[in-house]
């Protein structure tokens, strides 16, 4: 071949344009696996265990393997496609400021309030008509629940703890406020990230009774990882929370007595002072930090 042919061949292929994967498309469709596979594997071991064990014990630690299998496992593994190294992608350190956990803990009392209040009072809001379902799409939620952890004596309350506190705040906090926050980051801004990770978090749990307080967790969690440079504060607030709902039920289930259900007049209260603590927590953390200018932007 003529070296001239050679040589204009190079030269369209100088100045042709590569064909380049755009990063938010290839980042949305890891994050959409991961979910996928985690409804789906779950849902299919939920279904095996039930079908095939009558142990509570083993369905409790079979939401466990589930998390760490399917959520944690493909997380880890598609972590490695993403163009961004791996301690930037989890943020697992210990080099947050202690004063960090002030507002951690100020917006953990706040969202226990928040919720209590906010689930309390939303049927009312309701239509009438609709106040009769929402009821019974309360206790089939709480069945269910029921129905996965083991609560009628201290160990069992410590596997349920495990299951339902210590493996969430792990796979979950590694998902949400790792491969996803962070990934969106890179390519929708801070802002996008916190909102659509908190989002998808409330969607998740498949619980519409508790989207609200759900998202307004997510949201917390994830501003909280931002700001601090570090995921161990969420994984944190996200065991004790988990923690704080397993052992009020363990006590209600021991002790046939109701103390998660509050009067009208209370909710309001609890949801008027949970508003005003995480409100607050936000504040202390957003204080001098450059989120606000973003939001702005």
């Amino acid at each position: 071949m003529p070296i001239e042919i050679i040589e204009s061949i190079g030269l369209c292929r100088e100045f042709m344009p590569e064909e380049q994967t755009n990063p938010h498309q290839s980042y949305s469709l890891i994050i959409l696996w991961v979910i996928i596979s985690y409804i789906v594997g779950s849902s299919l071991v939920h279904l095996l265990v039930s079908t095939f064990f009558s142990n509570k014990i083993i369905l409790t630690l079979s939401t466990s393997i589930s998390q760490f299998m399917f959520l944690l496992l493909p997380t880890l593994l598609l972590s490695k496609k993403v163009n961004i190294p791996f301690k930037d992608i989890f943020k697992l350190n210990f080099n947050f400021k202690l004063l960090h956990l002030i507002p951690a803990f100020i917006g953990l009392m706040g969202i226990q309030l928040f919720a209590s209040g906010f689930s309390e009072l939303q049927q009312y809001i309701l239509p009438e008509m609709l106040q009769d379902v929402y009821k019974q799409l309360q206790e089939s939620i709480r069945e269910q629940y029921l129905s996965i952890i083991v609560l009628d004596s201290i160990p069992q309350l410590l596997i349920s703890i495990f299951a339902i506190a210590v493996t969430p705040a792990i796979c979950e906090e590694l998902f949400f406020r790792g491969l996803f926050q962070q990934s969106l980051e890179q390519s929708s801004g801070y802002v996008k990230a916190i909102l659509l990770s908190s989002f998808v978090f409330a969607i998740i749990h498949l619980n519409p009774i508790d989207f609200v307080p759900l998202f307004v967790i997510g949201a917390f969690l994830a501003t909280l990882v931002y700001v601090s440079g570090s995921i161990i504060p969420a994984i944190l607030v996200h065991f004790l929370n988990n923690t704080i709902a397993t052992v009020v039920l363990f006590y209600e289930h021991n002790t046939s007595t109701d103390i998660s259900t509050v009067e009208p007049m209370n909710a309001i209260i609890y949801l008027l002072m949970g508003t005003f603590f995480i409100g607050l927590s936000f504040h202390l953390l957003l204080k001098n930090h450059n989120l606000i200018e973003n939001v702005e932007q």
